[in-house]
């Protein structure tokens, strides 16, 4: 055995996995603030050149940009507060690292993970190709020197 990562998964948890899955993972919705900012400025010009056509296009961009706008920060309050809520709640996820794959839970099978991103502070394994992300953060990993090791193998 490489290491081991010890976490539990807190409202702080999951803020910085979602932070993480924006940058690294989800890369279309990063530019959601992008898209409403352009949606408000066409609308504003639309409003200003006037006339039937480019002032009807001009409130409904104005709306969709606005509520573009409104659904961003509410998203990841919906995402973090369904995550806290959902499922059986864990005091401690314990993962294991070999050198040849990745230990889960009691049993401690080890899998190959697919693939391994890593972030700034952590990184998302999948065990499946399609199965979902785990985020381990890189300060549950011990012991530390590890957490630079465990890159290097698992990329």
């Amino acid at each position: 055995m490489i290491d081991e990562a010890h976490f539990s998964k807190s409202k702080r948890y999951y803020e910085e996995e979602y932070s993480q899955w924006l940058k690294h993972i989800d890369r279309w919705r990063k530019f959601a603030p992008l898209w409403a900012g352009f949606l408000l400025a066409a609308g504003a010009v639309s409003c200003v050149i006037g006339g039937v056509y480019p002032l009807s296009f001009g409130v409904v961009a104005l709306i969709y940009g606005a509520g573009a706008f409104i659904a961003i920060p509410a998203q990841k309050k919906r995402w973090i507060t369904h995550r806290m809520k959902s499922g059986k709640r864990v005091a401690e996820i314990k993962v294991r690292f070999y050198q040849d794959g990745i230990g889960f839970g009691a049993g401690d099978e080890k899998k190959w993970p697919e693939p391994v991103f890593k972030t700034e502070t952590g990184m998302f394994v999948r065990m499946e190709s399609y199965g979902p992300f785990i985020y381990i953060p890189a300060d549950a990993i011990q012991p530390a020197q590890a957490a630079g090791m465990l890159g290097e193998i698992y990329t």
